[in-house]
């Protein structure tokens, strides 16, 4: 067995405790220089600290671990350094105990591995920061509504005192919020052009001695001339190893992965059933030009109850030893540049994901905007249209506004709101800015050429605070918004002065 394995294609060894190659195949002999040289060879490393690190995962090897061995330096002669990282297995060879290497060359030092590995976390822990706020002020919105909804009523002392305590606690909840996301924005890296197919290959190289340690063949299909995309490259490269992650778990035996790359197809030409995240999907026949990445794998699927929950934060289908935060953080990174990820198609034997990223071409739909529309009406009664997916959030919206004397129509779906808006003209429209299929802004984009008279009547709704496209959308539009959690009455006046 051990003779097959050291005679495939990717560059293979045995090792000992003292570090020694006992057996290496030909890739390996030409990865490291050896040529004719005699087994057992003990490498040359290129410091101290990488010698130790090797050692280490040698002894956990031999001792029954399974390892990811890190990128480290070899020498091979004075006026080369070899960088490589791999994978090693237990092995028995005769009675003594070995480590079975696959290993891929890379021309990632191991100071250029930890400064990448700090970056990745720090976008890590700010997308998983930016998704609990989001979810935290959807929830502080109906606390902070529904405590004064009580306020209003004939109450004894105590229970105004505690209803007030409940504000004031929702409120400093807020603001702790918000001074932990300006802390994490500090860090964020600016927006770049990137060659998407230069990105998915250097990617790649850092994952390939993984994937070929899992019997995992990659096989790469690159469309030519592709625009640049915009979008921090770092950050685009965690969605990457997320997915690739996701896929060589759900092939534990080894198969085989595809990515392919290419111009989008129009967004209507896209099947109904597909299963969406809840980011901005562009659907509107004249959106933006994209660039599509799909990746295949031949695993075990999605079973169809769970696809409408994959990109949730913190669920996972491989139990409590994953976390389940690397597609929402995906959804999260991606839904920020104004793109989409999907699951195209699931099976017993495989999943399609399809990441759609918007071309680095910066335009503006705002010039026909008329601000001096917004003037006050004395009308009293209105038609208000509310659109937002958070049903706890639209339940306090509705109570206030239906407390006003305002009618209110509800939907949770951007596309079902712009069919509602055909049908029917409204006096205000409750919007939030990321929807399912049709988010805000492609609602308020597709409005403003098709109506611009009800375009000025969107108020807009959101807790994405630490979104810089959503927060310079908001700054660009002359119409009004809300951040959540908002204050009832604060909402009521602007509604009775659009």
């Amino acid at each position: 067995m051990l003779g097959a394995l050291v005679n495939r294609c990717v560059p293979v060894a045995i090792i000992d405790k003292q570090l020694n190659i006992c057996h290496c195949n030909a890739p390996l002999r030409e990865l490291l220089r050896l040529g004719d040289a005699a087994t057992p060879h003990k490498p040359r490393f290129v410091s101290h600290s990488c010698e130790q690190e090797f050692k280490k995962a040698i002894e956990d090897v031999t001792n029954g671990q399974i390892r990811h061995l890190p990128v480290i330096g070899l020498r091979p002669s004075s006026a080369e350094t070899i960088w490589i990282n791999g994978r090693l297995f237990p092995a028995k060879h005769r009675g003594h105990d070995l480590a079975l290497g696959v290993f891929c060359a890379t021309t990632e030092t191991a100071a250029d591995r930890q400064q990448r590995e700090d970056i990745n976390r720090h976008i890590l822990v700010g997308e998983l920061v930016d998704i609990v706020a989001h979810e935290l002020n959807n929830t502080l919105a109906s606390v902070l509504g529904f405590s004064q909804f009580l306020a209003k009523e004939d109450l004894s002392a105590d229970a105004g005192g505690d209803l007030q305590q409940i504000s004031d606690s929702a409120r400093l909840c807020r603001r702790l919020v918000d001074r932990l996301l300006s802390c994490v924005k500090k860090q964020r890296p600016g927006h770049t052009r990137i060659d998407i197919n230069d990105l998915v290959a250097r990617q790649l190289s850092l994952l390939a001695g993984g994937l070929a340690s899992s019997n995992i063949f990659v096989q790469l299909r690159m469309g030519s001339g592709l625009d640049a995309v915009g979008a921090e490259p770092h950050s685009l490269r965690v969605v990457i190893a997320n997915i690739i992650t996701n896929a060589r778990q759900a092939m534990p035996d080894g198969g085989t992965l595809t990515i392919e790359t290419s111009a989008a197809p129009s967004q209507r030409e896209e099947p109904p059933d597909r299963c969406t995240s809840r980011v901005a999907e562009h659907t509107v026949d004249f959106a933006d030009q994209f660039i599509q990445v799909r990746f295949t794998d031949i695993g075990s699927g999605v079973a169809p109850v769970a696809l409408p929950h994959i990109f949730e934060p913190f669920f996972t289908m491989h139990g409590e030893t994953h976390d389940g935060i690397g597609l929402s953080i995906c959804r999260s990174i991606i839904g920020k540049i104004g793109g989409t990820i999907r699951v195209e198609h699931t099976s017993p034997r495989g999943t399609t994901i399809i990441v759609t990223l918007p071309v680095a071409k910066p335009h503006s739909i705002f010039d026909h905007i008329n601000p001096d529309q917004h003037t006050p009406t004395e009308k009293i009664s209105k038609k208000v249209l509310l659109v937002d997916d958070d049903i706890s959030c639209c339940k306090v919206i509705q109570i206030a506004l239906t407390r006003e004397g305002h009618a209110v129509d509800i939907t949770h779906d951007g596309e079902e709101a712009m069919a509602r808006i055909d049908a029917q003209p409204y006096d205000i429209i409750l919007l939030d800015v990321n929807m399912p299929r049709l988010d805000g802004r492609q609602l308020y984009e597709i409005l403003s050429r098709k109506d611009p008279q009800q375009a000025g009547k969107m108020i807009f709704i959101t807790g994405d605070v630490m979104d810089d496209n959503t927060q310079q959308f908001l700054r660009d539009i002359p119409n009004p918004h809300l951040m959540k959690p908002f204050d009832v009455d604060k909402m009521n006046k602007l509604v009775r002065e659009m």
